[in-house]
Formats: structure tokens, C-alpha cells, sequence
């Protein structure tokens, strides 16, 4: 798929839409930023491997009441992009004092516990580890923007239930290369961070989740009685 242009990834998912006959496996991904194109990758990604995807992208900017309206999904995707919790908080943070620093954190933890408890029966959710990656890769230094990033990380990796599943987005960003996963001009006109490259690598990377949930991950059991091996 790496190689194929968008337009052709849209006709070869139309052609897998009519040929998969097996039942609709439904995933919705909540996101506060803009995201429309992953919809015909993942799905493409999936049909490949014979899995019926529907995937419905809900609500902009409106994850935590989202999270309630698709708990009944097969699976359901969180895309939380620290950049958006307040419009332009890449630039504003690094005007915040401790308390505007702790509002915003105790806010956005209490915000995570809300999406958590709502999907908690959801067989599977892929929620995105937050990052700042893509407004901070030329500081050498840490600025309130990681600081935060890091402290919500901290704070997931502590609260996430067995049906959820943390993906590394900053490790899909450099498999796939920064510059090719982003781009702000996109970001700052439609709130569209990342780009189809991106979106490639990053089905490639979550599929083995979505493949073990549907029984299509091959194990191997081996034995060695007499030490040969």
C-alpha cells in the first residue's frame, strides 16, 4: 500500500466493499482534529485481511460524548491531539502559569477518565499516546507543551484498562519520516495535522491489534523433546 496514490487506495476499497461478504466488523475513531482520509485507508488495510471494516469518524472535537455514542462498536480509535485542547495551545501554553499549567492537566485526566468508563465494555479501544512531536521537534529543550504531553502519558499508562490498547504516534512519525507525516499548513487552515503517508503507516502499525481481536493472528507452539533444536 505504500506506494499507492489515495485516489487508487478509494477505487481498490470500493472493488474490496462489494467482494467481502462477512459480517460488518464496525470501528468509529473519535478525534479532535480532522482526520477524514484514515476512513478509506483502515478500511482498505483491513479488507485486504478479509475483515468487513465500517469505520465511522465521528463528531469533530466532541470525543467525550462521542465515547458514549459508540461504545457499541467492534472497536473504536482515539485520536487526542494536545495541540487542539484549546485552540492554539501549541503557542498559548508557554504562557501559562503553574495553575493555568494544573487547570488544564486536572481537566484533561478528568476528561480521560470520563472516555474510559464510557467505553469500558468496548471490546477494543486504540487510544493514541499524546504527543508534541510536531511543534516541538527543533527545541532541544523541554517546553510546557512536552511537559504536558509527557504527564497525560504518564497518567494513561496508569489508568488503561485491558481493552485498551496505547499506540506510540511519535514512533509511526519516524518510521514514517516527520516531515512526510505532517503538515501544518493543513493543520492551521482545517485543523488536518497529519498526511496520507502518515495515515499508511499507522494502519500498518495499529493492524496487528485489529487482526488478534478478529482470531487472524498465526501462533506457533513448539516442542523440543530430544534437543535438537
Amino acid at each position: 500500500m505504500k506506494n499507492l496514490k489515495y485516489s487508487e487506495i478509494l477505487n481498490l476499497n470500493n472493488e474490496l466493499r462489494v467482494k467481502i461478504k462477512s459480517n460488518l466488523y464496525n470501528i468509529s475513531i473519535l478525534s479532535n482534529i480532522t482526520i477524514n482520509q484514515i476512513k478509506e485507508i483502515l478500511e482498505y488495510t483491513l479488507r485486504k485481511e478479509n475483515i468487513n471494516a465500517n469505520v465511522t469518524i465521528g463528531n469533530y472535537d466532541n470525543i467525550v460524548q462521542d465515547s458514549q455514542k459508540h461504545m457499541n462498536s467492534n472497536a473504536v480509535f482515539v485520536f487526542w491531539e494536545i495541540s487542539n485542547l484549546i485552540d492554539g495551545l501549541q503557542y498559548k501554553i508557554e504562557l501559562f502559569d503553574k495553575n493555568d499549567f494544573n487547570e488544564l492537566l486536572e481537566k484533561t485526566k478528568s476528561e480521560i477518565d470520563l472516555v474510559l468508563a464510557n467505553l469500558q465494555n468496548t471490546s477494543l479501544v486504540i487510544l493514541n499516546k499524546f504527543t508534541s512531536l510536531a511543534f516541538s521537534s527543533s527545541n532541544i529543550s523541554e517546553n510546557n507543551l512536552d511537559k504536558l504531553a509527557n504527564q497525560l502519558n504518564q497518567y494513561l499508562e496508569h489508568r488503561i484498562p485491558k481493552n485498551v490498547r496505547l499506540v506510540n504516534l511519535e514512533k509511526v512519525m519516524v518510521n514514517a519520516g516527520i516531515k512526510m507525516s505532517l503538515d501544518l499548513r493543513y493543520f492551521y487552515s482545517s485543523k488536518a495535522l497529519y498526511t496520507i503517508e502518515f495515515f499508511k503507516t499507522y494502519t500498518e502499525f495499529v493492524k496487528p491489534f485489529i487482526l488478534s481481536a478478529n482470531g487472524k493472528i498465526k501462533k506457533a507452539l513448539i516442542f523440543d523433546c530430544d534437543n535438537t533444536l
